[in-house]
């Protein structure tokens, strides 16, 4: 019997793509598409604080997002903070991989980011916490 194995992929399985829109005048939203860790947490922030840098409130889209650790956690608290800090607001858009609606569970990053499961939800919910402030 002859048992074969291949090396593990050097390369994510599904790789992370940050796709930057303007939802309206003073809200952008970030889609994060693919396996998000680590490595490319970073980006998130950069790409989050460079929106709120020029005024704007941030939907982060989760969706199509397939794999999330304890680093793009933290990185979601921070553009929180950021937001707060600046008076601007973020939501969290899901409706994803069951993995990471795990781990979003788990951290109770719900309890610091609302949570809505689409964009126009999260845009409402924008505007629902501007006219609050």
């Amino acid at each position: 019997m002859t048992i074969t194995t291949s090396d593990p992929p050097t390369q994510p399985l599904d790789p992370a793509t940050i796709l930057v829109s303007c939802e309206a005048d003073d809200i952008v939203s970030l889609y994060l598409r693919g396996e998000f860790d680590a490595f490319n947490a970073p980006e998130i922030t950069d790409r989050a604080l460079r929106a709120l840098a020029a005024d704007k409130h941030l939907v982060l889209d989760l969706s199509d997002t397939t794999f999330i650790d304890a680093s793009v956690i933290g990185a979601l608290v921070a553009i929180q903070a950021a937001a707060n800090d600046r008076g601007r607001s973020a939501v969290l858009q899901l409706g994803t991989a069951p993995i990471v609606e795990r781990v979003v569970a788990i951290t109770g990053i719900e309890d610091v980011l609302p949570r809505t499961e689409t964009r126009v939800d999260a845009i409402a919910r924008i505007r629902g916490l501007t006219a609050a402030a």
